[in-house]
């Protein structure tokens, strides 16, 4: 178990990593493969706008991954994102 946890923890840091460096280290970057209403493991999520709103909020979901919490962000700030 602590060996499965150690690889995602690793994939979300470079997953992390290279959203930083495709976004030049905005950490807001959109994520296209992360709607903003469903919770994932990697960071960011597909409607800018939105993302933003809710990373100003809560930088871990634009640093570390778009969870739950994430979601909710998204539902209470961005209405109905894309």
């Amino acid at each position: 178990m602590t060996d499965r946890l150690l690889i995602s923890c690793a994939s979300v840091a470079a997953l992390a990593v290279a959203c930083a460096a495709r976004a030049g280290n905005n950490p807001a970057c959109p994520n296209p493969a992360q709607n903003c209403l469903v919770g994932g493991f990697a960071p960011g999520c597909s409607d800018e706008t939105c993302g933003e709103l809710v990373c100003a909020a809560d930088g871990f979901c634009c640093a570390v991954a778009w969870d739950g919490l994430c979601v909710n962000g998204a539902f209470g700030l961005c209405g109905t994102p894309q």
